[in-house]
């Protein structure tokens, strides 16, 4: 009701009126929470009687207090969700040409609903904005946006920020090069997410030469997670790692302690690569602590499966199983579900490692599905060797087989040579469990040269495998 009123300029209660009046005509249709819809064909007749009927200025004028509603919920909504995300989506918010109408949200569940309601809508007024003269608020919205999209509207997000950067461009000096930089962020991160890691990489050097050249730490300190990740993708965790100690001190530069711990789980993760699980432990529980002593559930949540990974390979199952759960409630409260893909995965390889393997199974199956709901490959893919790992386990081969092949065509995809050597070995297991020898030491000595160019210790685990010592 609120976009209703913004769109016509009247207060919220003659808003109202209007709505009842055009329903009980059957003109538009109400689903019973605010929101309302009409026929195709009546809305082509009211485009086309808006564009004869009402003045440009008119049509433009409603347009933005259109745009200006938009941004402000969104805004709203974003800031209840992630109350300590991306600094940019605080900047340079255009003044709206009137007050909006009050977009407030009974807590973080009333937010997610209507962002994920909103959704299509705006994504629509963000590419609306960027290509119809609206380049202020195309900027400001992606940005405000950028988690959103990061919870698996990855697409959609790749559709946005291009557009949000021309704009951007079209503004030119009227543009904050601190926002361009930060769009550029937002876009190395889409495509990360959908393993298009050489795209990331660049729009990322690119950022991390901008907020160096405009004196910016944070958004230096978020290009450097994709460039680490880039890297860590590729194998070169040393790389990987020296990426994330310049992060964690731009990060400190800031003064940004909710960035210092993200880099500090950051580290964390590439340790976990290295199965070095206890420096893996250590970052990622000083990460916990951080967050726990910032008040920040959804940074101790998003710790949480890097730090039971580490537990449970350490053989402290009973912690990494209370650190997933806890964690597990926060990110069903706030609908991440490639979050909540990610708990499971690793509340599912816990499970693995106990034995409870139709346990483990039932979990990694559930959080498969929920990652190909999401498109995100290269955590497809991680799901798909765990789940691979699980069926093996439980006596079965060719599932195991199944899952591997297919993670093994995700990692390459993604460029995730660590998940591709992990699927190779998955492979060469599954056929040495089918009693084919010959094919299971020809992927074993894949995996193996993979490894071992990766300099990583599961190379000797290989290597004892294609020595007949398993």
């Amino acid at each position: 009701m609120q976009g209703i009123a913004a769109l016509s300029g009247a207060e919220l209660p003659e808003a109202e009126q209007c709505a009842d009046v055009l329903v009980r005509g059957h003109l538009i249709q109400s689903d019973g929470h605010g929101r309302f819809s009409m026929h195709d064909l009546l809305r082509a007749y009211a485009r086309e009687a808006v564009e004869q009927d009402v003045p440009p200025d008119e049509r433009h004028a409603a347009t933005t207090r259109l745009l200006d509603y938009y941004l402000a919920a969104a805004a709203t909504a974003v800031d209840l969700q992630f109350p300590h995300g991306l600094p940019a989506r605080r900047r340079n918010r255009p003044s709206p040409v009137m007050p909006t109408p009050e977009r407030g949200f009974d807590g973080v569940r009333a937010a997610t609903e209507w962002l994920s309601s909103e959704h299509r809508n705006l994504v629509r007024a963000c590419v609306h904005a960027a290509r119809h003269g609206w380049p202020g608020h195309a900027v400001a919205l992606a940005l405000v946006l950028g988690p959103h999209f990061h919870n698996g509207h990855y697409h959609d997000g790749l559709s946005v920020y291009p557009e949000a950067l021309a704009a951007a461009q079209a503004l030119g000096t009227g543009c904050d090069p601190v926002d361009v930089a930060y769009l550029r962020i937002c876009l190395s991160l889409m495509n990360r997410s959908v393993g298009r890691m050489k795209d990331a990489a660049a729009h990322a050097a690119q950022a991390l030469d901008d907020c160096i050249r405009w004196d910016c730490p944070e958004g230096e300190s978020l290009s450097l997670i994709v460039l680490s990740n880039a890297a860590r993708f590729a194998g070169r965790h040393r790389e990987a790692i020296a990426h994330l100690r310049q992060a964690l001190d731009a990060a400190r530069s800031a003064g940004n302690r909710t960035l210092e711990a993200a880099q500090l789980a950051n580290l964390g993760i590439v340790h976990l690569d290295m199965e070095e699980f206890e420096a893996a432990a250590d970052f990622l529980g000083r990460a916990r602590l951080l967050n726990e002593e910032l008040g920040h559930r959804l940074g101790m949540a998003e710790s949480a499966p890097g730090l039971a990974v580490a537990y449970a390979a350490l053989d402290r199952f009973d912690e990494a199983l209370a650190v997933a759960e806890q964690a597990l409630v926060v990110e069903v409260e706030l609908g991440r579900l490639i979050r909540q893909a990610n708990l499971m995965t690793a509340v599912g390889d816990v499970y693995r490692r106990q034995g409870r393997l139709s346990d483990a199974v039932e979990q990694l199956t559930e959080a498969l599905v929920m990652c190909r709901h999401l498109n995100g490959t290269s955590l497809t893919a991680f799901v798909l060797n765990r789940l691979g790992e699980a069926h093996l386990a439980a006596g079965d081969p060719d599932s195991a087989a199944d899952c591997h092949r297919q993670a093994m065509e995700l990692a390459d995809q993604a460029g995730f040579r660590v998940e591709g050597a992990r699927a190779l070995t998955g492979l060469g297991d599954a056929r040495h469990a089918s009693r084919d020898i010959a094919g299971a030491h020809r992927y074993w000595q894949r995996a193996y040269h993979s490894y071992v160019e990766m300099r990583l210790p599961a190379a000797d685990r290989v290597k004892a495998r294609l020595a007949g010592q398993r």
